[in-house]
């Protein structure tokens, strides 16, 4: 009984020991992605590894050679890693956009599209498909009577017990 304990113990924390796994208290800590608009700007300005970093850094790595999209606003990123020419195409394979060639691999495209809408998409390498979705493009931004200002007075959420009601 005791070396069935020692076996479960050690192979808890062996991977522990081999920088491959962590303790139940470490704290881990949460990914969080790039903004869209930091992406659009290293489109721009960057390209081969630093570029792929910040795609990496936008979308993670995962699910990478399967497609990946991610929606943002109006604006719609889409990537994936795989070879050859790669685009993106709508509904009736209307042409969305030719994904660029960041580095190795890795293609992009990033596209500002309409407003309210539902759009089916599918990423192509060749002539195959690689990934296929539908997009709910819907973005209502805040007017700036519903934004906070400062000196105005803020509402509170009470809540109450009617417990000796007589009506």
């Amino acid at each position: 009984m005791r070396f069935l304990w020692l076996l479960g113990l050690s192979a808890y924390f062996l991977p522990v020991a081999n920088g491959q796994g962590t303790l139940p208290d470490e704290r881990r800590s949460t990914w969080k992605p790039l903004p869209l608009s930091e992406i659009k700007t290293a489109l721009s300005t960057l390209s081969g590894e630093a570029l792929a970093k910040v795609i990496y850094r936008g979308l993670g790595r995962q699910g990478l050679e399967k497609g990946k999209v991610r929606l943002e606003g109006t604006t719609a990123i889409w990537a994936a890693e795989v070879s050859g020419p790669v685009r993106v195409t709508g509904k009736g394979d209307r042409l969305l956009g030719e994904m660029i060639s960041v580095h190795g691999n890795l293609h992009v495209l990033l596209k500002d599209l309409e407003n309210y809408q539902l759009l089916d998409w599918k990423i192509q390498a060749e002539t195959r498909t690689v990934a296929q979705g539908q997009l709910k493009v819907e973005d209502f931004p805040y007017m700036e009577d519903s934004l906070e200002h400062p000196g105005v007075p803020k509402g509170r959420l009470e809540t109450f017990v009617w417990k000796d009601s007589l009506i």
